[in-house]
């Protein structure tokens, strides 16, 4: 996001529709990733992130300005998806969305970089089936790059239980990759 939201984020929160109009066109496309990331279903995405910035608006005057104003919008994003979720009463599930690799390295061979992609797709599924609180601290680290303290900031939890999320999300990651590779060498065929 860029720096120069903030002195629109102060006019935004006197009232100008302009502003909105800046701080939206500056962070639709990360709102835009999160949700997707969070949603259960792709065709969800544009009435949740639509949601996202209703409650920017109704809540805007709440945002400290001393504090980043990135994670308190990702936080929205989270707790916005979260409530589409429950109202829907469907399971929290992320979409699959990867991060887009521009390159694999000149010198990979095509079964490393097939092998790669597979990995990353495997992971994906992983994720996809992690509860949705568990998913929400994974997206936030991994995919934002955020430290557990803005984690925290942006889901309005304790430092304790943002750990204890990551800590289960990994372990339930680690057991599911585990179980996929064993499925693997188990269905291998030596001729």
């Amino acid at each position: 996001m860029k720096e120069d939201v903030q002195n629109d984020i102060s006019l935004l929160k006197e009232g100008d529709e302009e502003a909105f109009g800046r701080v939206y066109e500056a962070t639709k496309a990360d709102v835009c990733r999160t949700v997707k990331f969070l949603a259960n279903r792709p065709s969800d995405v544009a009435d949740i992130v639509s949601e996202v910035y209703v409650e920017l608006i109704r809540s805007i005057g709440s945002y400290n300005e001393s504090l980043p104003f990135r994670q308190w919008l990702y936080g929205l994003a989270a707790r916005q998806t979260a409530n589409w979720n429950r109202k829907a009463w469907r399971y929290f599930r992320i979409v699959a969305k990867q991060k887009q690799y521009t390159s694999v390295g000149a010198a990979a061979a095509p079964e490393e970089a097939w092998l790669r992609k597979e990995r990353r797709g495997e992971l994906s599924d992983g994720v996809r089936r992690l509860s949705g609180k568990l998913r929400a601290v994974v997206v936030m680290r991994y995919y934002h790059d955020m430290t557990f303290p803005e984690i925290v900031a942006a889901l309005a939890v304790p430092l304790g239980t943002v750990k204890s999320r990551h800590d289960q999300a990994m372990k339930k990651l680690r057991a599911w990759t585990e179980t996929k590779t064993e499925e693997k060498e188990s269905n291998v065929h030596v001729y």
